[in-house]
């Protein structure tokens, strides 16, 4: 056995079916976006479903987690036999998917900004940050508010260029720049953080993310 294999199969295992889970969420987007918006590479989409579950499976995530794949695979199948046009099925499940993401992101946050809640934002840096201090809770708290208007303002948008452009530029904005806009609103509070607190030790964006993904923000 070479040692690749024994990189895939040992101890490296999870970190490359990881990896190539990212790399299909990244190219998943651009996939619904050929398909749905330019009408090419339909057969592609099947593929990378299947792919996506069985990872999912393989590293054993939550059973919930498969549900967006296969009923994606399940509509795309069904479309042609209920004589609905497979593309426009996939951008609709698209849209309804970023919508019901952004506005579920939007409710919560929206709730712990409630009168005598600690904020997410709030919570995640005192957790994160062991220099945080409560002097900071207000710029945190401001940063709380500007995320939630973020993720409202996600469907919004989406629903105004569903009804004003082309598909075209609604799939460009739903598929393509949502990845880029997330990144842009870290980097954008990451510069302002610096400059409000330029002599505070910084925690990453890194940091933050894993935060979340292990739960410990909650």
């Amino acid at each position: 056995m070479t040692g690749a294999s024994i990189g895939i199969f040992g101890p490296d295992r999870t970190r490359v079916l990881i990896a190539g889970l990212t790399i299909l969420a990244l190219l998943g987007p651009v996939c619904v976006h050929m398909v749905g918006a330019l009408g090419h590479g339909l057969i592609l989409i099947l593929p990378v479903l299947l792919l996506q579950s069985a990872l999912m499976l393989a590293l054993r995530l939550s059973p919930w987690l498969l549900l967006g794949p296969l009923a994606t695979g399940v509509a795309l199948l069904m479309a042609p036999l209920l004589g609905h046009d497979s593309a426009v099925t996939l951008l609709v499940i698209a849209g309804v998917s970023h919508a019901a993401i952004y506005l579920s992101l939007g409710f919560v946050f929206a709730a712990s900004l409630r009168p005598g809640q600690i904020d997410l934002v709030t919570r995640l840096a005192s957790r994160l940050d062991p220099n945080w201090s409560t002097s900071m809770a207000r710029y945190t708290r401001r940063v709380a508010v500007a995320w939630t208007w973020f993720f409202f303002a996600q469907p919004v948008l989406s629903l105004l260029l569903a009804l004003l452009v082309g598909r075209e530029i609604w799939s460009f904005f739903v598929n393509l720049l949502d990845l880029p806009l997330l990144l842009a609103m870290f980097a954008a509070e990451y510069v302002i953080r610096r400059r409000v607190f330029p002599h505070h030790p910084h925690v990453g964006i890194g940091a933050a993310i894993r935060a979340v993904r292990q739960g410990s923000i909650w």
